[in-house]
Protein backbone atom coordinates (compact mmCIF):
# COMPACT_ATOMS: atom_id res chain seq x y z
CA UNK A 1 0.00 0.00 0.00
CA UNK A 2 2.80 2.42 0.84
CA UNK A 3 4.52 1.89 -2.51
CA UNK A 4 1.20 2.33 -4.34
CA UNK A 5 0.76 5.72 -2.64
CA UNK A 6 4.22 7.03 -3.58
CA UNK A 7 3.68 8.12 -7.24
CA UNK A 8 2.62 11.67 -8.05
CA UNK A 9 -1.00 10.65 -8.79
CA UNK A 10 -1.84 7.69 -6.52
CA UNK A 11 -5.10 5.76 -6.83
CA UNK A 12 -6.23 7.03 -3.41
CA UNK A 13 -5.58 10.05 -1.22
CA UNK A 14 -2.20 9.61 0.54
CA UNK A 15 -3.47 11.15 3.79
CA UNK A 16 -5.98 8.29 4.13
CA UNK A 17 -3.03 5.87 4.26
CA UNK A 18 -1.37 7.92 7.00
CA UNK A 19 -4.63 8.02 9.00
CA UNK A 20 -4.99 4.23 8.69
CA UNK A 21 -1.41 3.72 9.86
CA UNK A 22 -1.91 6.10 12.79
CA UNK A 23 -5.04 4.18 13.82
CA UNK A 24 -3.06 0.93 13.73
CA UNK A 25 -0.12 2.43 15.65
CA UNK A 26 -2.44 3.73 18.41
CA UNK A 27 -3.60 0.17 19.09
CA UNK A 28 -0.18 -1.50 19.13
CA UNK A 29 1.98 -1.84 22.26
CA UNK A 30 5.49 -0.41 22.21
CA UNK A 31 7.03 -3.88 21.91
CA UNK A 32 5.13 -4.47 18.64
CA UNK A 33 6.21 -1.09 17.23
CA UNK A 34 9.84 -1.84 18.05
CA UNK A 35 9.55 -4.98 15.91
CA UNK A 36 7.29 -3.59 13.15
CA UNK A 37 8.75 -0.18 12.25
CA UNK A 38 12.42 -1.24 11.75
CA UNK A 39 11.17 -4.08 9.54
CA UNK A 40 9.22 -1.69 7.29
CA UNK A 41 11.70 1.21 7.19
CA UNK A 42 14.30 -0.37 4.83
CA UNK A 43 11.53 -1.20 2.33
CA UNK A 44 10.19 2.35 1.90
CA UNK A 45 11.84 5.69 0.98
CA UNK A 46 13.40 7.55 3.90
CA UNK A 47 11.11 10.54 3.41
CA UNK A 48 8.02 8.34 3.97
CA UNK A 49 9.43 7.02 7.25
CA UNK A 50 10.33 10.54 8.40
CA UNK A 51 6.87 11.81 7.42
CA UNK A 52 5.15 8.97 9.27
CA UNK A 53 7.14 9.60 12.47
CA UNK A 54 6.34 13.32 12.15
CA UNK A 55 2.62 12.48 12.00
CA UNK A 56 2.93 10.05 14.95
CA UNK A 57 4.59 12.72 17.12
CA UNK A 58 2.05 15.38 16.11
CA UNK A 59 -0.78 12.93 16.83
CA UNK A 60 0.54 12.04 20.28
CA UNK A 61 1.15 15.73 21.05
CA UNK A 62 -2.50 16.43 20.15
CA UNK A 63 -1.70 18.89 17.34
CA UNK A 64 -2.00 16.75 14.18
CA UNK A 65 -5.46 18.03 13.16
CA UNK A 66 -4.46 21.65 13.77
CA UNK A 67 -1.24 21.23 11.77
CA UNK A 68 -3.15 19.53 8.93
CA UNK A 69 -5.53 22.51 8.71
CA UNK A 70 -2.61 24.96 8.74
CA UNK A 71 -0.93 23.07 5.90
CA UNK A 72 -4.14 22.96 3.85
CA UNK A 73 -4.58 26.71 4.28
CA UNK A 74 -0.98 27.39 3.24
CA UNK A 75 -1.34 24.99 0.29
CA UNK A 76 -4.41 26.89 -0.96
CA UNK A 77 -2.48 30.17 -0.72
CA UNK A 78 0.46 28.60 -2.54
CA UNK A 79 -1.83 27.33 -5.33
CA UNK A 80 -3.17 30.83 -5.88
CA UNK A 81 0.36 32.16 -6.21
CA UNK A 82 1.56 29.26 -8.38
CA UNK A 83 -1.43 28.26 -10.48
CA UNK A 84 0.75 26.04 -12.69
CA UNK A 85 2.10 24.03 -9.73
CA UNK A 86 1.37 20.29 -9.89
CA UNK A 87 1.78 19.68 -6.16
CA UNK A 88 1.26 22.79 -4.08
CA UNK A 89 1.01 20.81 -0.84
CA UNK A 90 4.66 19.87 -0.66
CA UNK A 91 7.14 22.01 1.21
CA UNK A 92 4.53 23.74 3.37
CA UNK A 93 6.48 25.66 6.02
CA UNK A 94 7.68 22.95 8.37
CA UNK A 95 7.98 20.22 5.71
CA UNK A 96 10.69 19.98 3.06
CA UNK A 97 10.02 20.58 -0.63
CA UNK A 98 10.46 18.07 -3.43
CA UNK A 99 8.97 14.97 -1.80
CA UNK A 100 5.30 15.12 -2.78
CA UNK A 101 2.66 14.00 -0.29
CA UNK A 102 5.14 12.38 2.10
CA UNK A 103 7.47 15.27 2.85
CA UNK A 104 9.95 14.90 5.71
CA UNK A 105 10.21 17.68 8.29
CA UNK A 106 12.76 20.44 7.97
CA UNK A 107 15.66 20.25 10.41
CA UNK A 108 14.21 23.18 12.33
CA UNK A 109 10.82 21.49 12.67
CA UNK A 110 12.54 18.24 13.65
CA UNK A 111 13.95 20.13 16.66
CA UNK A 112 10.43 21.38 17.49
CA UNK A 113 9.07 17.81 17.23
CA UNK A 114 11.79 16.50 19.55
CA UNK A 115 10.76 19.04 22.20
CA UNK A 116 7.02 18.18 22.09
CA UNK A 117 5.39 16.43 25.03
CA UNK A 118 2.79 13.69 24.80
CA UNK A 119 -0.79 14.76 25.54
CA UNK A 120 -2.32 11.31 25.18
CA UNK A 121 -2.28 8.98 28.17
CA UNK A 122 -0.02 5.99 27.74
CA UNK A 123 1.53 7.32 24.52
CA UNK A 124 4.75 8.73 25.99
CA UNK A 125 6.83 5.64 25.25
CA UNK A 126 5.62 5.53 21.63
CA UNK A 127 6.49 9.20 21.26
CA UNK A 128 10.04 8.61 22.52
CA UNK A 129 10.35 5.70 20.07
CA UNK A 130 9.21 7.94 17.18
CA UNK A 131 11.55 10.73 18.29
CA UNK A 132 14.50 8.33 18.27
CA UNK A 133 13.48 6.94 14.87
CA UNK A 134 12.95 10.40 13.35
CA UNK A 135 16.19 11.79 14.76
CA UNK A 136 18.14 8.80 13.43
CA UNK A 137 16.63 9.22 9.95
CA UNK A 138 17.22 12.98 9.84
CA UNK A 139 20.82 12.70 11.06
CA UNK A 140 21.48 10.07 8.38
CA UNK A 141 20.23 12.51 5.73
CA UNK A 142 21.41 15.87 7.12
CA UNK A 143 24.91 16.63 8.41
CA UNK A 144 25.02 17.26 12.16
CA UNK A 145 27.03 20.41 11.40
CA UNK A 146 24.13 21.89 9.39
CA UNK A 147 23.41 25.33 10.85
CA UNK A 148 19.73 24.45 11.28
CA UNK A 149 20.67 22.00 14.07
CA UNK A 150 21.88 24.98 16.10
CA UNK A 151 18.42 25.14 17.73
CA UNK A 152 19.31 21.94 19.58
CA UNK A 153 22.33 23.35 21.38
CA UNK A 154 21.04 26.90 21.71
CA UNK A 155 17.66 26.42 23.37
CA UNK A 156 16.05 23.05 22.67
CA UNK A 157 18.38 20.60 24.41
CA UNK A 158 16.81 21.02 27.87
CA UNK A 159 13.26 21.02 26.45
CA UNK A 160 14.00 17.82 24.55
CA UNK A 161 15.37 16.26 27.72
CA UNK A 162 12.29 17.33 29.69
CA UNK A 163 9.96 15.91 27.02
CA UNK A 164 11.63 12.49 27.38
CA UNK A 165 10.89 12.37 31.10
CA UNK A 166 8.00 9.92 30.74
CA UNK A 167 7.13 7.38 33.40
CA UNK A 168 3.40 6.71 33.01
CA UNK A 169 2.14 4.28 30.41
CA UNK A 170 5.37 2.32 30.15
CA UNK A 171 4.83 -1.39 30.72
CA UNK A 172 7.22 -3.07 33.18
CA UNK A 173 8.31 -5.51 30.47
CA UNK A 174 9.12 -2.59 28.13
CA UNK A 175 10.99 -0.48 30.69
CA UNK A 176 14.47 -1.61 29.60
CA UNK A 177 13.83 -0.87 25.91
CA UNK A 178 12.26 2.46 26.84
CA UNK A 179 15.21 3.57 28.97
CA UNK A 180 17.57 2.53 26.17
CA UNK A 181 15.65 4.67 23.68
CA UNK A 182 15.72 7.67 26.02
CA UNK A 183 19.48 7.30 26.44
CA UNK A 184 19.96 7.05 22.68
CA UNK A 185 18.01 10.27 22.05
CA UNK A 186 20.02 12.07 24.79
CA UNK A 187 23.27 10.84 23.22
CA UNK A 188 22.28 11.91 19.69
CA UNK A 189 21.16 15.36 20.88
CA UNK A 190 24.41 15.70 22.84
CA UNK A 191 26.36 14.67 19.73
CA UNK A 192 24.63 17.38 17.69
CA UNK A 193 25.42 19.97 20.36
CA UNK A 194 29.09 18.98 20.50
CA UNK A 195 29.29 19.03 16.68
CA UNK A 196 27.90 22.57 16.60
CA UNK A 197 30.36 23.80 19.24
CA UNK A 198 33.50 22.54 17.48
Amino acid sequence: MINVALPASPAFHPSSLILSLLTLIRTLPLSALILLIPGVTPRVPWNFSAHLHTMIIEDLAGIRSKKAEERKYKARKKRKLHTGSTNAEEGIGDLQEGFGAFSPPTVGYTCDLLAMSCSKGGGGAKMVFSKLSLLSIMLAKTASTDSAWSKVCERWEKRIGDSLDVSSGVDVDERQEFEGMKSAVHELVGFISRSRMT
